[in-house]
């Protein structure tokens, strides 16, 4: 079989002539472009078959109406005009069709295997920015590491620099010793000779001398004999000539060896030449061994940045791989009771566990929710409606829900605030009492005029604070009566929660407001009282830094925290010691992380390096400053509630023996009989005396009281306590007398407290 294209008709063959356009294509934006008659307008002589001119015209108007990118468009205009053309070719249709049908599943195939790739195309992506964002996470991460470390370079290349400067320095010192030693040398050896030719001149001289003394002694015995004046006057010439010739001698000694240095002097040189020879020999020693140290810690730097790498990829690859937990601290905070009842209830559950008691939570305090109706808790429970409760609006509240955090947040900032207020206060009614006696001074020397009355500057109640603070915080009437019955009812139902609870009855006149405050300083004076014993006993505490921005960390003992509690409280009221011990173990125990090892060492006589001493060092330790720490996004941790335990059994025990007194003094004794205001001041003024009932707790041990203590020392106004005891209703006055079942549970509120 021949060639396909014979049997084909070739246009434009089978016109007569071959005049027609020369050129009809040119390139756009680097592609080739193809141009018809109209675009190139140059007439084509010889016709074209009239189904191509269609084809080309129908293809032309299709391209002109999409975009030239359009790839999917484009395609669907030549589909079109190859379907067209298998349409007109009737002889050909059958095999066209099955060309065009075998493109047309070549082409399904591949667009399902490029849907069914898509989806790694965008997994690809994905891993591709995440792989871009842990890139510069780590790059950040780096950075300051690698700027440290770039910069211990500098300082130990500056150091090395500093050392060959000091290596070369020694050695030009060396050699101008070692030159000065030499010239030295040669005047010693120079001075040697010169003494040794002095003193052979010396003893010739010497000889000569003797010898002329012995002619001048036969001389003069001559003399003595003969008396010969000429014989005299010869031997007075030669002792002159010999006299001169001697002194001529020493000055040409003096003259010589005026430059001849000490033999000790030269000892000493000799000494200090071997001394920096010696100084020398250990800087080169000392600058080997800090190369050596310098490589080591290269070398170490590498495997540590290998090793860091190692485990990046490794913690990469399990939270890749591993499933995510929630944290539970943090649904422990937003939950009824706080984190510390969350980790009471959900010791040893497991993550599932947790999961299903959570849903519980959630389930039981929706329902509570619905059951609960403050309107009638108020009519039920209460006397009278508190002043930020009440509302001039007709419609219902509704009340709005708060997270037990946020209650736990308002009221720090309630109690702040209230506490600046009465700060205000007093240094108001302070100034006025000074503004007072300097004015009665004055005018005692000078004629006195009519002032103003200043009334006296009280604070406010704590029911028209609250409603003043509500209003100032939510200034819409709407929505601060909906905030405030969120707030009350958080309060009620969080029963567990001593802070919300202690708040709670003061709102409803069921506690002293002083009792707050009361408290709160009973708190910091124990806290005094247990520093100055662990300041006064030795080996029993240390200080160490902690992090930067951060206050320094009291070590103590749990030996010293226990001898502590018995110098300031009875064995009587400890009652639960090891209980209280624990709970300070548990909250305030010191793990590895908090404090270097060689720190913890310090505390015991010797210093063990074992993990398994600085281990049992940790166990009895315990950070003094987390003991006392009171975070106002929670309740009261372990240790303080401990004591606000010791507190309320202190507190018990002694209103326990007002009770005991009362009910003697009663006629028979009978529960419901009225008790008066005299009665129980009078009970008080016998049980303790009248400065008794204070913040004065006296340590176990006779030690002083020191003054930094006694700045905690606060009184309580029993008048004032009194006051609140017959006040049933806050706004009405204090009643004469309340029945002793009645003040039996309004004493349970009351300022009122002694320690023995």
């Amino acid at each position: 079989m021949g060639d396909v294209g014979d049997f084909l008709e070739k246009w434009p063959a089978h016109a007569l002539g071959r005049s027609f356009a020369k050129s009809n294509a040119c390139v756009v934006n680097n592609r080739l472009v193809s141009l018809t008659e109209v675009e190139t307008k140059i007439p084509n002589i010889v016709p074209k078959p009239k189904f191509l001119d269609i084809l080309e015209k129908k293809i032309c108007n299709g391209l002109k109406n999409i975009r030239s990118n359009d790839r999917d468009l484009r395609f669907q205009i030549y589909k079109e005009a190859f379907q067209s053309f298998i349409h007109e070719f009737k002889t050909y249709r059958t095999f066209l069709s099955d060309i065009y049908k075998e493109y047309e599943e070549y082409l399904g195939f591949y667009k399902a295997e490029a849907q069914k790739l898509r989806p790694v195309k965008e997994y690809l992506w994905t891993i591709s920015q995440e792989c871009d964002e842990r890139i510069l996470k780590l790059q950040k991460r780096e950075r300051p590491e690698l700027n440290s470390l770039k910069r211990e370079i500098i300082r130990l290349r500056e150091l090395v620099s500093q050392l060959k400067e000091d290596k070369v320095g020694l050695e030009t010192q060396v050699e101008q010793l070692t030159q000065s030693i030499k010239e030295e040398h040669d005047k010693f050896r120079y001075e040697a000779d010169a003494k040794r030719l002095l003193i052979s001149e010396i003893n010739a001289m010497r000889m000569q001398f003797d010898e002329s003394e012995g002619v001048s002694k036969q001389l003069q015995s001559k003399t003595n004999r003969q008396d010969d004046p000429v014989l005299l006057k010869i031997a007075l010439e030669q002792a002159r000539k010999a006299q001169s010739a001697s002194e001529f001698e020493v000055v040409q000694l003096k003259a010589e060896y005026v430059n001849v240095m000490p033999k000790s002097r030269y000892d000493a040189l000799w000494e200090a030449n071997n001394k920096v020879k010696n100084d020398y020999d250990m800087k080169i020693k000392e600058n080997e061994e800090l190369n050596e140290s310098l490589e080591f810690l290269k070398n170490q730097l590498n495997e540590v940045m290998k090793q860091r790498d190692q485990s990046e990829t490794t913690v990469q690859q399990l939270q890749r791989v591993s499933t995510p937990r929630p944290e539970w601290s943090e649904v422990g905070r937003k939950l009824p009771g706080g984190l510390t009842r969350w980790l009471e209830e959900t010791a040893s559950m497991s993550s599932q566990e947790k999961m299903h008691f959570l849903v519980n939570q959630l389930t039981a305090q929706s329902a509570e929710n619905i059951e609960f109706n403050l309107n009638e808790y108020i009519k039920e429970e209460l006397n009278f409606v508190p002043s930020f409760l009440k509302t001039t609006e007709a419609d219902v509240t509704v009340s709005r829900p708060i997270h037990l955090r946020d209650c736990l947040l308002l009221t720090h900032e309630i109690w702040k605030t209230r506490k600046n207020e009465k700060d205000s206060v007093k240094e108001h009614s302070i100034g006025q009492r000074r503004r007072s006696l300097a004015s009665r001074r004055l005018s005692q020397t000078k004629p006195q005029l009519k002032s103003s009355t200043i009334g006296p500057n009280v604070s406010k109640s704590f029911d028209e604070f609250l409603y003043n603070f509500f209003k100032q915080i939510y200034g819409i009437e709407q929505i601060r009566i909906e905030w405030a019955y969120g707030f009350y009812e958080m309060l009620i139902k969080e029963t567990n929660n001593y802070k919300l609870n202690e708040l709670r009855m003061i709102i409803e006149n069921k506690m002293d407001e002083e009792c707050h405050w009361h408290l709160e300083s009973w708190i910091l004076f124990i806290k005094e009282q247990m520093l100055t014993f662990i300041d006064s006993s030795n080996n029993s505490s240390v200080i160490m830094p902690t992090t930067e921005n951060s206050e320094q960390q009291k070590v103590i003992l749990k030996q010293t925290l226990h001898e502590a509690l018995l110098n300031i409280f009875s064995q009587q009221d400890l009652i639960n010691l090891n209980i209280i011990i624990q709970s300070a173990e548990e909250y305030a125990g010191l793990q590895i992380k908090d404090s270097p090892a060689k720190a913890l060492t310090n505390m015991d006589e010797g210093e063990n390096k074992d993990n398994e001493s600085i281990q049992t060092n940790l166990h009895n330790m315990l950070d003094f400053n987390k003991l006392f720490n009171n975070p106002n996004d929670e309740d009261f941790n372990p240790f303080l509630k401990e004591l606000v335990s010791i507190y309320k059994h202190l507190k018990t025990t002694f209103l326990n023996g007002i009770i005991t007194e009362l009910q003697k003094l009663t006629s028979d004794g009978v529960q419901f009989s009225n008790v008066t205001l005299a009665q129980v001041r009078h009970t008080i003024e016998r049980i303790a005396p009248s400065t008794a009932v204070t913040l004065n707790v006296r340590p176990k041990s006779g030690r002083p009281i020191t003054t930094q203590q006694q700045q905690y020392t606060l009184s309580i106004d029993i008048e004032s306590s009194l006051e609140w005891l017959f006040r049933i209703n806050p706004s009405d006055s204090p009643l004469q007398s309340i029945s002793l079942n009645q003040l039996t549970t309004r004493l349970e509120g009351c300022n009122l407290f002694f320690g023995n």
